[in-house]
Protein backbone atom coordinates (compact mmCIF):
# COMPACT_ATOMS: atom_id res chain seq x y z
CA UNK A 1 0.00 0.00 0.00
CA UNK A 2 3.02 2.38 0.69
CA UNK A 3 4.34 1.93 -3.12
CA UNK A 4 0.94 2.69 -3.93
CA UNK A 5 1.01 5.96 -2.25
CA UNK A 6 4.23 6.74 -2.96
CA UNK A 7 3.03 6.20 -6.97
CA UNK A 8 0.53 8.32 -6.56
CA UNK A 9 2.71 10.96 -5.16
CA UNK A 10 5.15 11.10 -7.92
CA UNK A 11 2.32 10.53 -10.55
CA UNK A 12 -0.27 13.11 -9.71
CA UNK A 13 1.04 15.45 -12.25
CA UNK A 14 0.69 13.15 -14.91
CA UNK A 15 -2.76 12.10 -15.05
CA UNK A 16 -2.39 8.75 -17.55
CA UNK A 17 0.20 7.35 -15.16
CA UNK A 18 -1.96 8.36 -12.47
CA UNK A 19 -4.95 6.52 -14.03
CA UNK A 20 -2.20 3.38 -14.41
CA UNK A 21 -2.20 3.20 -10.64
CA UNK A 22 -5.22 3.30 -9.87
CA UNK A 23 -5.83 0.56 -12.21
CA UNK A 24 -2.72 -1.55 -10.91
CA UNK A 25 -4.25 -1.08 -7.49
CA UNK A 26 -7.55 -2.15 -7.79
CA UNK A 27 -6.72 -5.65 -9.68
CA UNK A 28 -4.26 -6.17 -6.77
CA UNK A 29 -6.93 -5.27 -3.86
CA UNK A 30 -9.30 -7.79 -6.08
CA UNK A 31 -6.46 -10.35 -6.02
CA UNK A 32 -5.49 -9.69 -2.43
CA UNK A 33 -9.22 -10.26 -1.36
CA UNK A 34 -9.72 -13.26 -3.76
CA UNK A 35 -7.47 -15.06 -1.80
Amino acid sequence: ITRFVDGLFESRNDLPTFKNHIRDFLVQSKEFSAQ
